[in-house]
């Protein structure tokens, strides 16, 4: 205890520069302390607040910038796609033959035929 009964300044210090930040210049983000000055964007050097930062493992970015660095981005393949084959299958609803324990319905399906298209890779 400091004189007059106060509780003891933190004396933890900025993240950034390394010096020691009282209680009134503090700002708490990413499990660190920092002054106000130095809460900055790691590219453009902005001024940022607890509103106005984003985080990547613990390096501070305007939202602008994290959205640029971290944004998903497209795969181009060095290699041209390959052309989809279609292949015509045709499906008789009556086989030609049947085996002989097999018996015949009275509707006549010969007439029957489906006609798909199925894409391979």
């Amino acid at each position: 205890m400091h004189a007059y009964g106060a509780a003891p300044i933190d004396n933890t210090n900025c993240k950034a520069c390394g010096k020691v930040v009282f209680q009134m210049e503090q700002i708490k983000a990413e499990k660190s302390v920092w002054h106000k000055n130095c809460f900055r964007c790691q590219e453009c050097s902005k001024q940022l607040t607890v509103d106005t930062y984003q985080s990547n493992e613990g390096t501070v970015y305007c939202k602008p910038h994290f959205k640029s660095l971290f944004a998903p981005k497209v795969v181009e393949d060095e290699t041209p796609p390959k052309p989809r084959k279609h292949e015509l299958i045709i499906r008789e609803n009556q086989p030609l033959e049947l085996p002989p324990d097999v018996v015949r319905g009275r509707l006549n399906l010969t007439k029957i035929v489906g006609v798909f298209f199925v894409e391979f890779c």
